[in-house]
């Protein structure tokens, strides 16, 4: 983390919640009780009272991991969208198993699921659970905190 940013009292509010107290993210962090959620395609902070099916991220992961740009979203329109291309998780998924030299079927066994949660993310219309991808990304070795967000399996990355 870039330590030489000042954060405002609005961006620490956002990222660590109102109840934590302090002028900078360290101190924010050791007082913040607020977590974020992210399924497949969203980033929001944690509500108990909705009953969020997703995966939480502390607020540090979420700033590393996402940035501002996608904190201030979340805090202004309740969640944050998370895919920059059309064709995410399902491109990087893709992308990454076949580098591998995989079929859909191997994927499957070697993430412990169904082979339709496979057919279902590879499919650009259809979705799975966040829990069903991070099983993929995990079998992947990919980052599941950051599929959709970020691309994986392009050129650039062998």
């Amino acid at each position: 983390m870039d330590d030489e940013k000042v954060f405002t009292e609005y961006e620490l509010r956002c990222i660590f919640g109102p109840e934590s107290t302090g002028d900078t993210f360290e101190e924010r962090e050791k007082t913040s009780t607020q977590l974020w959620v992210r399924s497949q395609d969203h980033l929001a902070i944690y509500n108990a009272e909705r009953k969020p099916t997703g995966l939480t991220l502390t607020p540090r992961e979420v700033y590393e991991l996402f940035g501002w740009e996608m904190i201030d979203e979340a805090c202004w329109y309740s969640s944050a969208i998370l895919p920059k291309v059309k064709d995410e998780p399902s491109g990087s998924i893709r992308r990454c198993r076949e580098k591998k030299g995989w079929t859909q079927e191997e994927l499957a066994k070697r993430a412990e699921i169904p082979l339709e949660e496979v057919l279902k993310v590879e499919d650009r219309t259809d979705r799975t659970t966040i829990q069903m991808l991070k099983k993929m990304c995990d079998a992947l070795e990919i980052d599941w905190r950051v599929i959709t967000f970020k691309q994986f399996g392009l050129d650039e990355e062998t």
